[in-house]
């Protein structure tokens, strides 16, 4: 699925205008992403909570000779989802 049918689905079963959705949809998406930047949380009731955790500074180290090179990954910010036990139960029946 796509963005573009992820929003034509949303304004389907909501009844509002595509263009409406897809407004909603982008603003949707800015918001989250400020949220999660400020390290906060999102949570989306019934379905999952998005959160940031922090990945320390690490080196990296070949897989082929085992020697740790100088090339180090700065400490960084992943993405996370908790899915909620209500989603879990809808996607294994």
């Amino acid at each position: 699925m796509t963005s573009k049918d992820f929003v034509r689905a949303i304004a389907a079963h909501s009844g509002l205008t595509i263009r409406d959705t897809d407004r909603m949809y982008d603003a949707m998406v800015e918001v989250i992403a400020d949220v999660l930047s400020k390290g906060d949380t999102v949570p989306f009731r019934g379905c999952m909570t998005l959160y940031p955790t922090k990945i320390k500074q690490k080196s990296i180290v070949s897989k082929f000779t085992g020697e740790t090179k100088d090339y180090i990954i700065p400490e960084h910010y992943r993405i996370r989802a908790k899915i909620s036990n209500k989603l879990k139960e809808r996607l294994t029946v």
